[in-house]
């Protein structure tokens, strides 16, 4: 068909700010609450001490707007002498595992080393985005900002305490769905690490209290209610799709030329792999060293002499191996 055929086929219409109608509503939601979940046992934890919190996410009739839950703790720095100052982009990596379970006993997430795999995420998002979660979170000092640390969180100094707001990284919780809980109560454990992972001193003394889950409830019209629950009793599903994350380790041993990782795991769509390695160097810790086996080194022939590949049953990726660790596929993440 010819440009003036499709050009006199077009229909005029009013542009927006001619358009006085209504935007789309949602009279079926009847209330949204701003509600507050506290833990089921201690309200203070320290790795010394009580350290799993289970935060139960229940309620009558609400649907959980998953991207709103925000974790709340007071950290109490209990030395008298050093401050705490964070090398961490938030107050989450403090946390060891995260745990998301439905129904009692089904585990929906678990995501072992999550103080790591927090830090390597938040590490991939742009200098502007790090920059405004490390203010919101630990609040920004006066260090000197770079890309590569765009910002420093403010130490707590000592004997003195700071209440901080924390973004989890979730994939229950920010897969989009709102979450009955009436029909899937949730409840949501966290594990907290040792007392020096996040802090630079490696005599650091602190304690977390007062923590509790924020998030928006929306309450729906009892008729819609009842007729989500008439769904479920007759033995259909209300199916929410998620991106799980799953993290697992092992020990490389000194002076191997080759090694085998094997992952004895099965996975329904295997999305991507991130492989970062820990050297145990004295300057860096477990949660903040990612390194690199380049290590800072300037990407030559000479030192570009690492070949990796992914074998799952009998396909391998890539084909391959003559592949360089700084051209690595976009599925392959080097962290340095």
């Amino acid at each position: 068909m010819s440009l003036e055929t499709h050009i006199a086929g077009s229909e005029d219409q009013l542009i927006s700010g001619l358009h006085f109608s209504g935007s789309n509503t949602a009279s079926y939601i009847t209330d949204r609450r701003q509600v507050s979940f506290a833990p089921q046992s201690a309200s203070n934890f320290k790795p010394s001490g009580s350290r799993l919190m289970r935060i139960s996410l229940a309620d009558e009739q609400g649907f959980l707007d998953g991207a709103t839950v925000r974790s709340i703790f007071k950290i109490t720095n209990l030395s008298t002498t050093g401050a705490l100052t964070p090398l961490v982009d938030s107050p989450a990596s403090m946390f060891r595992r995260l745990r998301i379970l439905c129904n009692g006993s089904g585990v929906v997430e678990d995501v072992e080393q999550y103080n790591r795999v927090h830090q390597m995420f938040s590490q991939l998002l742009p200098s502007q985005r790090r920059m405004n979660n490390i203010t919101e979170s630990w609040g920004g000092s006066n260090a000197a900002s770079t890309l590569s640390a765009p910002r420093a969180g403010a130490p707590i100094p000592a004997d003195s305490k700071r209440t901080v707001v924390v973004h989890l990284m979730s994939s229950f919780l920010s897969q989009g769905k709102m979450i009955p809980l009436s029909l899937i109560p949730a409840v949501l454990e966290l594990e907290l690490g040792e007392l020096n992972d996040c802090f630079s001193s490696d005599a650091n003394k602190w304690e977390i209290s007062r923590p509790r889950l924020v998030a928006d409830v929306v309450t729906l019209d009892q008729s819609l209610m009842n007729a989500h629950s008439s769904h479920i009793l007759s033995g259909k599903s209300l199916p929410i799709p998620m991106t799980g994350l799953y993290s697992v380790t092992s020990a490389i041993p000194i002076g191997s030329s080759q090694y085998s990782f094997p992952i004895v795991r099965g996975f329904t769509r295997l999305q991507t792999i991130y492989v970062t390695f820990h050297d145990n160097d004295a300057q860096g810790k477990f949660v903040t060293r990612l390194y690199s086996p380049l290590d800072g080194e300037e990407n030559l022939s000479a030192t570009d002499n690492m070949e990796y590949y992914f074998q799952i049953g009998s396909e391998r990726f890539p084909s391959s191996l003559s592949i360089p660790t700084k051209r690595a596929s976009t599925d392959f993440a080097w962290l340095s």
